[in-house]
């Protein structure tokens, strides 16, 4: 069923496969729960860890030429002090910065049961590890076919690495007291996308009727995830603060008397 579904043109590419295994994403997932003191004791249920699945999901992967021609306001401010009287004085300066920059795998996730922001903010990968695809990576695993084509979702690629190439020419202006961006027309050339495959580790649970996700990066072991708070913890949490302050003020006012 698998080999169906990645067959023909859903047949990746590319791929990096899972460096993190089961037993470490389980860890890791544990790990994490202890850190949440309002966290529901629910989380931490052997049931619950057992549901952690490895997923491979579809990205395209985007390369770019582009161009920034901006030009900005800038302005110096120094003083200078003759004998007794100070002296403030501002320079203006009309900065232009031409800038070109080459943009290779920018990564968009194309399956739409994956969510943007959460696959965003599991990057980067280390693409040194990226390798040819192969059915024997997906043992083990599960897997997705993407559901938008490269045409499809290159818009959200493409704005990315337009917010990159402004922030490198934004960076290149420096040593001004301030800086007032007039212009930044942006050129953009796509040139090409690569279909791959990339290591998710996902769990999805519900606490109060309200579903939560935790995402692990198969690969650099980075998390995303939400975490739920329990309201009966929250309780305790808050008298156990409100006790300690007022055992606190109480001997305050002792030791001031």
């Amino acid at each position: 069923l698998v080999e169906d579904r990645l067959s023909g043109e859903f047949s990746p590419s590319s791929v990096i496969p899972f460096q993190i295994d089961r037993e470490a994403a389980k860890k890791m997932y544990k790990s994490w729960v202890k850190k949440g003191l309002l966290t529901p004791k629910t989380l931490s249920t052997e049931s619950t860890i057992e549901k952690i699945s490895g997923v491979y999901v579809p990205f395209w992967l985007y390369d770019f030429d582009a161009e920034t021609e901006m030009t900005a306001k800038a302005e110096k401010i120094r003083t200078e002090r003759h004998g007794d009287t100070e002296y403030t004085y501002t320079d203006h300066f009309d900065v232009y910065r031409d800038v070109s920059a080459e943009f290779k795998r920018i990564p968009a996730d194309a399956s739409e049961k994956m969510p943007d922001e959460q696959m965003d903010m599991l990057e980067p990968y280390n693409y040194s590890e990226i390798t040819d695809f192969a059915m024997p990576y997906l043992s083990g695993y599960l897997s997705e076919k993407y559901n938008y084509t490269a045409d499809e979702i290159q818009s959200r690629a493409k704005k990315r690495a337009d917010s990159y190439i402004t922030q490198i020419a934004r960076d290149s202006i420096t040593g001004y007291s301030s800086v007032i961006v007039r212009n930044n027309s942006i050129s953009m050339n796509g040139r090409g996308s690569e279909y791959a495959l990339l290591p998710v580790w996902m769990l999805n649970f519900r606490y109060n009727n309200k579903e939560f996700h935790f995402y692990l990066n198969g690969q650099t072991g980075k998390i995303v995830a939400d975490r739920p708070i329990s309201a009966g913890k929250a309780v305790t949490y808050g008298i156990g603060i409100f006790v300690l302050t007022l055992i606190i003020t109480m001997i305050g006012g002792l030791l001031f008397i």
